[in-house]
């Protein structure tokens, strides 16, 4: 198959730009793909091709102006794919309806590329009404990224239910050798109110635990939330390439997060790959990707989060190796080649529902004639 892969997110960093690279390279084995991306001239995704306009990611403008550009190669190019995929689904109106699929990372509602939230909210008002539920109406097929968005995207299209497909997540870099005992909490995403980071960051300081915690990542509240919370406690790492994380994750005690909107949260998975445990309220998609009192805890309070925090910190040896196992094993369902695989035959399913009806011949004059 030709394939066409579309992350048209205009926040650089979301979830999405790691699924597409990483879904692209391993359906690249076997099928000719290419990636159109508003954030794209530096994606590293070797075996596909890549499209992407200039962009300059401190500019709005210029990444409307990139969305606009990639919109117009879309609809010219979008014959020579047999599927165009579409994740963060913004581009999905601009395209021909008989080979889209939309893939629903879900849409929290707000964009913060440093207005004023009036307008801000505005934005996002206008995005989810008339870009997001029109673009899910449109496809031919959606999947989405967890159970948690299915109702949200049944409410769009009540007809047609969507497939849940989760995200996979790159193994190539975990640890083979014995499981760490952590020094630190990690946090890796972005620093985005979305993200509820602050919350985490009050929350930790409020449990007075003498374990202290790595933020890695950037985003509009990063300076802000720095300036208030950074101390001997807590450090700042700022945003780290792939190649760093691996480390990050085996000297980490636990992955930690405060956001109710997760819809996957990748860092959950690849934590547990390393074997490290996870702490994240009961929302959202978080109790699809941790099992409580398994691979981490699941909070419903401040009390709950500050009692679990330290649970973390203090736990024996033989319940950390066998909490480490356990992530190991869940971390297991979530690789590409499998996920990768769920793809190809929702490709599949798609193509051959609605393949087009071949039209029966019309009889030349002649034919017609002799028949008679």
């Amino acid at each position: 198959m030709k394939i066409a892969l579309v992350n048209s997110s205009l926040c650089n960093g979301r979830g999405s730009d790691l699924v597409v690279r990483d879904l692209a390279q391993r359906l690249s084995l076997r099928h000719d793909v290419t990636i159109f991306a508003v954030f794209g001239a530096d994606l590293d995704a070797p075996g596909c091709h890549v499209v992407a306009p200039a962009c300059r990611r401190s500019s709005l403008w210029s990444r409307l102006r990139a969305l606009w550009s990639l919109s117009r190669r879309l609809r010219r190019d979008s014959d020579a794919f047999d599927i165009v995929n579409c994740h963060h689904s913004l581009l999905a109106l601009a395209l021909p309806k008989r080979r889209l699929l939309v893939t629903y990372h879900g849409y929290r509602g707000r964009l913060h590329f440093g207005l004023g939230r009036r307008v801000a909210g505005a934005i996002s008002w206008f995005v989810r009404r008339w870009l997001v539920r029109p673009s899910l109406r449109r496809a031919r097929s959606v999947s989405v990224v967890s159970h948690s968005l299915l109702q949200e995207a049944i409410a769009a299209r009540p007809a047609l239910p969507p497939r849940v497909i989760y995200n996979g997540v790159d193994f190539s870099a975990r640890e083979s050798a014995a499981d760490r005992c952590g020094e630190y909490f990690l946090y890796v995403g972005r620093i985005d109110a979305d993200k509820s980071v602050g919350d985490l960051l009050a929350l930790y300081l409020s449990a007075d635990c003498q374990v202290p915690l790595y933020i890695a990542g950037d985003g509009a509240q990063k300076k802000e939330l720095a300036q208030k919370y950074g101390d001997e406690r807590i450090r700042f790492l700022g945003p780290q390439p792939r190649t760093a994380l691996p480390q990050l994750y085996r000297d980490a005690v636990a992955f930690i997060t405060a956001s109710s909107y997760e819809t996957f949260c990748l860092p959950v998975i690849e934590a547990a790959a390393f074997g490290k445990p996870s702490l994240g309220p009961q929302k959202g998609a978080l109790p699809e990707v941790i099992d409580h009192g398994q691979t981490g805890f699941l909070y419903r309070s401040d009390e709950e989060f500050r009692r679990y925090l330290k649970a973390l910190a203090a736990l024996p040896e033989a319940a950390r190796l066998a909490m480490a196992a356990a992530c190991r094993a869940r971390a297991g369902a979530y690789s590409w080649a499998c996920k990768a695989e769920e793809y190809e035959d929702f490709y599949a399913d798609t193509l051959k529902a609605h393949a087009p009806l071949r039209r029966s011949r019309r009889p030349r004059p002649e034919e017609s004639k002799r028949c008679h």
